[in-house]
């Protein structure tokens, strides 16, 4: 039984969409450490996954910086490159620490994902009027109820005060 659910978590890619989507989660304060990486492979994660996960970070002053007063999104594109179907998945942010003067969604449900589709997860940022200059870091996770699911990968994000 481990093997079957091994192999078809192996076959699975990770996407998300909006429709449909749910927060999850509670808005988040306290400060963060920084800690270079692109992709993050924690134990037990399953090698060479189908779900595939692609970010991109946007904010009005297009400085890349999140600013006092500002609010920020995070999109998400997960996408299921295997032959069965993605059950459940939930997408989470793991802060390394709890970042100072920043809130922001934790998990998005985004669903069952069928083989060949992409959905989209949405994750917001907002920052405080006192919000540090500080790096937050935070790991990306794609979850199935029997565990994670494709390749985990860091999300760096600066905040800079006015």
């Amino acid at each position: 039984m481990r093997t079957l659910l091994m192999l078809c978590a192996a076959a699975l890619t990770f996407s998300f969409t909006a429709p449909g989507q749910s927060v999850i989660g509670r808005s988040n304060s306290g400060s963060l450490s920084i800690e270079g990486a692109d992709t993050i492979r924690p134990a037990g994660a399953v090698k060479g996954s189908a779900l595939s996960l692609d970010m991109e970070f946007t904010e009005p002053s297009g400085n890349h910086v999140l600013d006092a007063r500002e609010t920020g999104r995070l999109r998400i594109v997960i996408s299921n490159n295997g032959k069965t179907l993605a059950r459940n998945i939930v997408v989470k942010l793991v802060p390394s620490e709890m970042p100072a003067a920043v809130t922001f969604n934790d998990s998005i449900k985004v669903g069952d994902i069928p083989p060949g589709g992409t959905e989209y997860a949405f994750f917001y940022f907002t920052a405080g009027e006192n919000v540090p200059t500080q790096v937050l870091t935070f790991v990306v996770e794609a979850r199935q109820p029997s565990g994670m699911v494709g390749e985990p990968r860091a999300f760096v994000l600066e905040t800079k005060r006015r």
